[in-house]
């Protein structure tokens, strides 16, 4: 990120009359033009140079299902078949109905409670509640994520589709709820879940910060472009390596290394 900062700041320089910003077409960086007078060759987008220079990451995003633990702990698939189960109970629909339902409105709202939002009027807390209700038995406490976490430096802060009851529910049984100042959760966004634009840009008024302040770590490819476009930097988890992401990781403990390369500064919540 620093280099092309560095490169952004010479390309700009070199421009005449010096734009306010150099942003990059990602379908075709080639094709870009900076303030008329030169091509930009990286695939990033470059904002005021030194604006971003004096103001270093500091806050630490981090989402919470198959991102903090693996996939491997299912509590995804749990997740999933009660929210077939509701939909099948409350909507009168056959389980093949609620299934065609929930994976039409997750592809097209980024969650199956946001289509039950805006097509049903959902009782979200209920809904909420019931999708969430299963035990955590199978997940255990994660004493290396834990001290990785205690290592390492920003404002750490929890930014979920989920909701902040469930949130703490898997903190805690993970053992590192103390790491973590806040918890962002789908309510929080008013249900405009990611990859929604409103829920990032509710996240940063929240927070009080603005993207190049922030590092996601997200588990969910689509996730990522929405924090792109608002400047941060990110971090996919257990995803697909050609996605559009920043820096790629197996598992959540290989996420220090690149902490320690970005020179995370200290928490100013």
């Amino acid at each position: 990120m620093w280099l092309q900062l560095v490169l952004c700041y010479d390309l700009l320089r070199r421009c005449s009359p010096l734009p306010n910003e150099c942003r990059v077409a990602r379908d075709n960086p080639a094709e870009t033009s900076c303030g008329g007078a030169e091509r930009c060759t990286f695939d990033a987008y470059c904002f005021d140079p030194l604006l971003l220079i004096t103001m270093p990451i500091h806050t630490l995003l981090f989402d919470l299902d198959e991102t903090l633990y693996p996939r491997s702990a299912g509590v995804m698939p749990l997740v999933g078949q009660r929210i077939r189960r509701y939909i099948s109970e409350v909507y009168g629909l056959s389980m093949e109905e609620a299934d065609a339902l929930a994976q039409r409105y997750y592809r097209d709202y980024g969650t199956s409670m946001r289509g039950l939002y805006l097509h049903y009027g959902v009782d979200t807390q209920h809904f909420l509640e019931f999708v969430h209700q299963f035990p955590l038995d199978h997940m255990q406490p994660d004493p290396a994520l834990d001290a990785m976490l205690a290592r390492l430096p920003g404002c750490k802060v929890i930014f979920t589709n989920a909701s902040a009851w469930h949130a703490e529910r898997v903190l805690a049984r993970l053992g590192i709820r103390r790491h973590f100042e806040r918890i962002i959760d789908v309510v929080a966004f008013q249900y405009a879940s990611k990859p929604h634009p409103q829920a990032y840009q509710t996240c940063l008024d929240l927070l009080q910060v603005t993207g190049s302040d922030c590092l996601l770590i997200e588990d969910t490819a689509r996730n990522i472009p929405p924090a792109t476009a608002l400047g941060m930097t990110t971090v996919l988890v257990d995803g697909d390596p050609a996605a559009p992401a920043d820096y790629h990781i197996a598992t959540i403990l290989e996420l220090e290394p690149i902490i320690h390369q970005l020179d995370i500064k200290a928490c100013r919540m």
